[in-house]
């Protein structure tokens, strides 16, 4: 038996249990890294959810101003920088003569695919309406 300074014994674990802590750190850290690498593709959904809805507004802005189709293009595609493959409809031009109730809408899709999770891929969509200048 061993002893620590000051004549105490120290307790000895019991032989049963070594490695119990390496199995079950075994089992709780892949169910740990699932959760974490599942929020961090959670949090990229959700921010391209929002650069999508940006480029949606900014898009519509451009068409009300504007009235050009190259114009919303680009403005989108400025908008959604960060993100590749996205794609811009909109409504056609304001008339000239446009009363303050006449919109013009530009609808902006993306494809976003998962890194982890194995969902396949979701496409994000978003519509920005802007009433006419006119």
């Amino acid at each position: 038996m061993s002893r620590a300074a000051g004549g105490r014994r120290r307790p000895r674990p019991p032989r049963g249990d070594r490695g119990a802590s390496a199995v079950e750190f075994g089992l709780v850290v892949p169910l740990m890294m699932l959760i974490v690498f599942a929020t961090v593709d959670f949090g990229r959904l959700m921010f391209a959810q929002i650069i999508v809805t940006q480029a949606a507004r900014e898009g519509a802005r451009a068409a009300a101003v504007t009235g050009s189709e190259d114009a919303v293009d680009t403005r989108v595609n400025l908008a959604a920088e960060p993100l590749s493959g996205v794609t811009a409809g909109w409504s056609g031009p304001c008339p000239p003569d446009a009363t303050p109730t006449v919109t013009v809408s530009v609808s902006v899709v993306y494809s976003f695919d998962f890194v982890l999770l194995p969902m396949g891929d979701i496409s994000l969509t978003s519509r920005g309406v802007v009433q006419c200048q006119g």
